[in-house]
């Protein structure tokens, strides 16, 4: 086998496994929901798996109806969804009632239209199901028990009794007897849902795999289309038309990126998002950054202690009477220089117009000037990116440090040590803002260190004291996390080690499990899908398998690939999706991903060119690589213009509106449910030295949203409390201020009335 051929080979064996996982996961996931109901006992399994058992007389004959909403809250998952397979079998006889294997296309709700049935088993066969219902023993659509189920992100099922289309408990009129010790319908509780991992796993792999045929159809019609064209002196036309290299200096170009990026940064920070926290984990960090600006470490809690949290469970920690944030300084850090200049909103819009900079320059290290300058501009128009890169979140950060790491380790420089020292610095800071993503990232780093040891034999010493270089970086920061810890919670561990009432699960127990894992990680696939590029759902992930179905063997691809695939696996041991601007815990898994789509992109003009010089003439020198290059980056263009049309321009059809993964930038506007409104009236009424007690309502954006403007001290021009009982007991040393109180649901802001007696008012 020659070299020259090999890579064609190894293309050959890729596509010939990633066919088999498209034909295996082809149709995607399978729920099987089994309902028993049978003498007024209803039972429910799902996949096998028991859910529910519950009792109720109230119904005791009646139909089948099936419900769904009219559209998918995740538009990403495989198609078709919906029923389809229905089978209802006598319960007492065994005879098969009704049986249809149904489309999976039906409308919002479907009926077996008979009426008589009573005892009788219910084996109802969803694909790739969001959300639906199951009523049994139904007298209409809104009088019956339903079984109702959210595999979707949620992960969770009830069995309610319904009356008059409303939910409650069923009466309780049975008499002590055999089976009367079972709960009535609608007060018990199901536990969360757990699908079978194998159908999870076919969901997955048929998200990923969505694009497979038409990518391969597309390069091969490529070929032909490259092949031909060449024949016809396009090549020749092509080279002549070449512009003059200064004026396509890709470092330059990169430069004009990160830019104009960072114009749109600033816009969206600032005029969108009005610069203030969205998240109430934003709200944490930004106070900590505040402390961390006044050259201190944690504050004072300020008097009384419940009428300044702002949310719960809270997100400080409590300790010698005094408060921080319960999160690493990593991203802290960060903002405190904002809060320095007065402007925090403005860090993560730098940072992220770096990060452009930077994976243009890691690009370039690992396979050249094109790849890194393709992968800035498909990481500068990434909608995933760009809201990221405009909140007050700490994955921007984190991206940021990591790829200043990987910006060390690829630098050429004469004093490799050196750079891996610092590699290891800022390796040490992604510990410091995202602990769980750093030692996921410890394997893939490991292999690659491990790899640069076996590639040359006579470069092991130099090799060895790069890896202790990095090493002694990484271990320098956690030194710093430990010493951070105790001051901020007199302890070795963080914060959230010490707040009981977060109950944080990383592992597999009791709270979670394997299967509920992978569920929470489909979801989270399903919303990248969405936004990591903001192009058609059709087009998928096709960049990032480009390489190896190109036949890539380069060691950076390897590595690239496997520290996504740590990124993103390992919070399948962690117990939420953590949906919010998408799947923000994969957030760092991007940069690899950019990196494996440029390298996909440019791989195909190379790969066409050469495969195309198989094909033609032995005659005709030279491969076609101006050819080949017009097609590979005209499908750039055209993508990029459709990540334009969808997320800057707001014409995006394909996925509903839902509150955690906006699909415009305009649709950041309030983005869950906070803006700055009391600010804004703060600033038209001109308050000064006053306080502002809040009203208490059941969301955390009511007070979330202005506590972060309270000084560390709780001492400063303007003090925002909540309105509680207590706040008001403790109003003596705020009497020398004027009070109002504010209400976020109107947006109003009043005097307090009847104004408490100051020591020197008359009467007083």
């Amino acid at each position: 086998m020659s070299t020259r051929s090999l890579p064609l080979y190894l293309a050959l064996v890729v596509n010939a496994l990633l066919i088999g996982a498209y034909l295996w996961s082809a149709g995607g996931a399978t729920m099987h929901v089994r309902i028993e109901a049978v003498n007024g006992v209803y039972r429910v399994f799902v996949d096998g798996k028991k859910q529910i058992e519950a009792r109720c007389d109230q119904y005791d004959s009646g139909p089948v109806v099936v419900s769904q909403p009219s559209q998918s809250p995740a538009a990403a998952l495989p198609q078709p969804s919906g029923l389809n397979r229905l089978v209802v079998t006598d319960a007492d006889s065994g005879k098969v009632l009704f049986s249809d294997g149904l489309s999976a296309m039906w409308d919002r709700q479907w009926t077996t239209q008979h009426s008589s049935w009573r005892n009788y088993t219910v084996d109802a066969y969803f694909k790739n199901p969001a959300q639906a219902s199951i009523m049994v023993h139904s007298i209409d659509p809104n009088n019956g028990i339903v079984y109702w189920f959210r595999p979707f992100r949620h992960l969770d099922n009830g069995l309610d009794y319904l009356q008059n289309g409303k939910s409650a408990k069923c009466p309780v009129t049975w008499t002590e007897g055999p089976g009367t010790n079972i709960a009535a319908v609608g007060s018990v509780a199901a536990p969360g849902l757990e699908l079978s991992r194998v159908e999870t796993l076919k969901s997955m792999l048929a998200m990923t795999l969505r694009s497979y045929p038409l990518v391969a159809a597309a390069l091969g019609l490529m070929l032909v289309a490259v092949t031909l064209l060449h024949l016809v002196g396009l090549e020749r036309a092509l080279r002549r038309l070449r512009l003059p290299d200064a004026l396509l200096s890709p470092g330059g170009a990169a430069l004009v990126i990160a830019s104009a990026v960072f114009g749109v940064l600033v816009y969206i920070s600032h005029n969108v998002n009005q610069g203030i926290p969205h998240v109430p984990d934003e709200v944490s960090y930004v106070f900590q950054a505040k402390i961390l600006a006044s050259f201190h470490v944690t504050t004072q809690i300020p008097s009384p202690k419940d009428a300044f949290n702002f949310f719960y469970p809270s997100l400080l920690v409590e300790s010698h009477g005094h408060w921080a944030s319960i999160y690493p300084f990593g991203h802290p850090l960060m903002l405190a220089i904002g809060q320095l200049v007065g402007a925090i909103w403005l860090i993560p819009p730098i940072l992220g117009a770096f990060s452009i900079l930077l994976i243009y320059a890691v690009g370039r290290r690992m396979h050249g000037a094109r790849v890194g300058l393709v992968a800035a501009a498909l990481l500068a128009f990434s909608p995933f990116f760009q809201m990221t890169a405009s909140n007050l979140m700490s994955h921007n950060t984190a991206v940021f440090y990591l790829l200043t790491c990987l910006f060390f380790i690829t630098v050429d420089w004469k004093r490799k040590s050196l750079a891996y020292g610092l590699a290891g610095v800022c390796f040490g800071l992604l510990l410091n803002t995202r602990p769980l993503t750093a030692a996921a990232l410890v394997p893939p780093f490991g292999l690659l260190f491990l790899f640069d040891l076996t590639l040359d034999k006579g470069q092991r010493l130099a090799t060895m004291r790069r890896s202790f270089a990095f090493a002694g970086g990484v271990l320098l920061m956690v030194g710093a996390l430990y010493l951070y810890n105790v001051g901020t919670t007199g302890s070795l561990s963080m914060g959230y080690g010490n707040n009981a009432a977060l109950e944080t699960v990383v592992g597999f127990g009791e709270k979670n499990s394997v299967a509920r894992g992978m569920q929470n990680e489909q979801a989270d696939l399903a919303s990248l899908l969405v936004v990591l590029n903001g192009w058609p759902l059709f087009v998928g992930l096709a960049l990032v398998l480009l390489p190896f179905m190109l036949g890539s063997r380069n060691r950076w691809d390897v590595f690239l690939l496997l520290a996504a695939l740590f990124a993103i696996g390992v919070w399948t041991a962690y117990e939420g999706s953590g949906l919010m601007h998408g799947p923000r815990y994969w957030y760092e898994a991007i940069p690899f991903l950019m990196l494996l789509a440029a390298r996909g992109l440019v791989l195909l003009q190379d790969r066409l060119a050469r495969w195309a010089a198989l094909i033609l003439p032995k005659a005709d020198a030279g491969a076609p690589f101006a050819t080949a290059g017009l097609f590979t980056y005209g499908v750039l263009i055209v993508l990029l213009g459709m990540s334009v049309h969808g997320w800057m321009l707001g014409k995006h059809f394909e996925t509903t509106r839902n509150d955690y993964a906006p699909r415009t930038i305009s649709e950041l506007k309030g983005f869950n449910g906070a803006d700055d409104r009391l600010l804004r009236k703060v600033d038209e009424m001109g308050l000064h030295n006053a306080l502002l007690l809040v009203r208490v309502c059941s969301n955390w954006q009511c007070y979330g949203t202005v506590f972060w403007k309270n000084d560390t001290d709780f001492d400063g021009d303007i003090v925002f409390a909540r309105d509680l009982p207590s706040m008001r007991a403790a109003l003596a040393p705020y009497l020398d201020r004027k009070i109002y109180f504010a209400d976020y649901g109107t947006g109003t802001i009043v005097p307090y009335d009847p104004f408490p007696l100051r020591p020197d008012s008359p009467g007083a």
